[in-house]
């Protein structure tokens, strides 16, 4: 009678691990539908924070070395760099690169510009060139960088038609 009582408490019953193996898939199913639905704004923020880190780096280098930086996004390469000492000249093979950074396939970027390039430029008083780029992904949401004449500053914001 000792032994029965025993065995019955050492181990679960099938029911038990049938129940616990279904709460388990459920949770699993959770987490996935969570990761993969999350991955496109989670690439999207990324994406916006090092580019408006690197124009910010940009201002902050063309202020403390005393010469200009420029910024300039190559649309047909879905590329953006970072170039020193590039005032005027449109020809980068001459300039210091600084940064470069693919765009990701998912992501689309687009400037107020008319030209296959979009340039800012950021001189030693802090000030630039100014200008806009609206960062969106595949659902719609994006956000939109600021780059102010006057100050040089950058600003993120959400952009009005995001979800």
């Amino acid at each position: 009678m000792k032994n029965e009582k025993l065995r019955r408490r050492r181990g679960f019953t099938l029911i038990e691990l049938i129940i616990v193996m279904f709460i388990m898939a459920i949770a699993a199913g959770l987490v996935g539908i969570f990761i993969h639905g999350g991955s496109g704004k989670f690439e999207l923020k990324t994406f916006t924070k090092n580019m408006s880190t690197t124009l910010r780096h940009a201002r902050s280098r063309a202020i403390a070395e005393k010469k200009v930086y420029s910024f300039i996004m190559l649309e047909d390469k879905r590329a953006y760099g970072l170039y020193a000492g590039l005032p005027h000249s449109e020809d980068i093979e001459e300039a210091v690169t600084v940064a470069y950074e693919t765009i990701p396939e998912p992501l689309q970027v687009m400037t107020d510009s008319r030209e296959d390039y979009f340039r800012i430029n950021f001189y030693p008083r802090g000030n630039s060139s100014g200008g806009k780029i609206r960062i969106t992904n595949q659902k719609g949401e994006g956000f939109l960088i600021l780059i102010n004449k006057i100050t040089g500053s950058v600003k993120v914001k959400k952009n009005q038609n995001s979800k």
